[in-house]
């Protein structure tokens, strides 16, 4: 189990100095990129994890894998990682990093769920719907489950608002055995 504390102190410093240089957007775009290659490729991140591999020659992995595909300053962070030990955090140092970011833009991610895929019109009435109820910039990420049958539900940080025809039967359901149950018993 990572320390979350550490994880929080380098993305922080991650974000101050992307602030600093005024680079926030290029550094989440570059930390998305790592993060996207890292999770693709297993041995890639088998090999900067592994506790028996120099510092030296990850470092010169990195170089040769993100040089000219990441900002100087995400290379640096990534090899600060490794000097320090701490490469094993890279994803959650992302992870974090991401979301203080989004903090940051005053922007909150909005994982949707549907029935079927959102029009360009449903999306943009949708995400003003939630920019107004929330007071911040929305960035939707759908999923279709058929499943749902209807309606959309989305979540939003630990606030779920869940208007799918499934829910709603669910519900109808309930107040059926309810009132059937207080019938019965009377």
């Amino acid at each position: 189990m990572q320390d979350t504390s550490v994880v929080r102190r380098y993305a922080v410093a991650l974000l101050n100095h992307a602030k600093k240089a005024g680079t926030v957007d290029a550094v989440a775009a570059d930390m998305k990129s790592l993060s996207d290659v890292i999770t693709q490729s297993g041995q890639l991140a088998a090999f900067l994890n592994h506790p028996l591999i120099a510092g030296e020659k990850k470092k010169a992995l990195v170089d040769k894998a993100f040089g000219g595909m990441v900002s100087l300053t995400v290379l640096d962070f990534v090899k600060l990682l490794i000097d320090k030990g701490r490469i094993d955090t890279l994803s959650l140092v992302i992870a974090e990093f991401v979301a203080l970011v989004r903090e940051y833009k005053n922007i909150a991610a909005a994982d949707v769920v549907t029935a079927v895929p959102l029009t360009d019109a449903q999306r943009k009435a949708l995400e003003a719907v939630l920019e107004k109820r929330t007071g911040k910039d929305i960035e939707i990420h759908e999923t279709v489950d058929a499943s749902v049958m209807g309606g959309v539900s989305v979540r939003i940080g630990d606030t779920i608002l869940d208007g799918t025809v499934r829910s709603q039967i669910e519900r109808l359901r309930e107040q059926l055995i309810n009132t059937t149950g207080a019938l019965v018993a009377q």
